[in-house]
């Protein structure tokens, strides 16, 4: 009895867990909330209105997190594949890494 209890009890935390935790995906913006974004960074001055449009396409589109679009090299393109290739791990001493990883 206390076996088919313990189940029906971790069940139930399992679900309750579900009901108030937030899943990624429930945040990503539609097409037509995205759509402005590229477009008012073109309201900034140069060249930070290409930096802007670059982090909104690279966050929004690729997926790319902060440390990755912080951190990109152009090297990381292969044109030939039409492919990003991001390396898995590589040194860093810069205070956002250091603060992620702690």
């Amino acid at each position: 009895m206390t076996d088919n209890y313990q189940q029906s009890n971790e069940w139930a935390q399992q679900h309750r867990q579900s009901l108030t935790t937030r899943h990624t995906h429930e945040g990503v913006l539609t097409d037509r909330e995205f759509e402005p974004l590229p477009e008012a960074c073109s309201l900034l001055p140069e060249p930070r209105d290409l930096q802007a449009r670059f982090v909104c396409l690279a966050a929004g589109r690729l997926g790319l997190r902060a440390c990755e679009i912080a951190h990109f090299r152009a090297d990381w393109i292969d044109w030939d594949r039409m492919l990003l290739c991001i390396p898995q791990h590589k040194p860093c001493e810069c205070g956002y890494c250091r603060r992620q990883a702690s």
